[in-house]
């Protein structure tokens, strides 16, 4: 799914027939919900780790809305929700 501006806001994925987040959408998400709603928080010292393109593991994971369910994509930030 594009927006008007030709960006890509979510993808639809047919093994289930959801939508997985992009940037833009998951940026949109996190400016209209309050920290930490639909969040997995990891520590600020992982922040460079994960941004380099690792894998967020339960061991980083300080925090998580209890709305997310398994299967969901989600945002993941660091403490200072970046």
């Amino acid at each position: 799914m594009l927006t008007s501006r030709g960006e890509l806001y979510l993808v639809l994925r047919a093994q289930d027939v959801l939508f997985s987040l992009t940037l833009l959408s998951g940026s949109v998400i996190k400016e209209c919900s309050k920290f930490p709603e639909y969040r997995v928080i990891i520590p600020n010292s992982f922040e460079e780790f994960i941004k380099n393109g690792r894998n967020v593991f339960s061991k980083h994971v300080i925090a998580v809305d209890k709305r997310i369910r398994a299967g969901d994509d989600v945002i993941v930030v660091n403490e200072n929700d970046s």
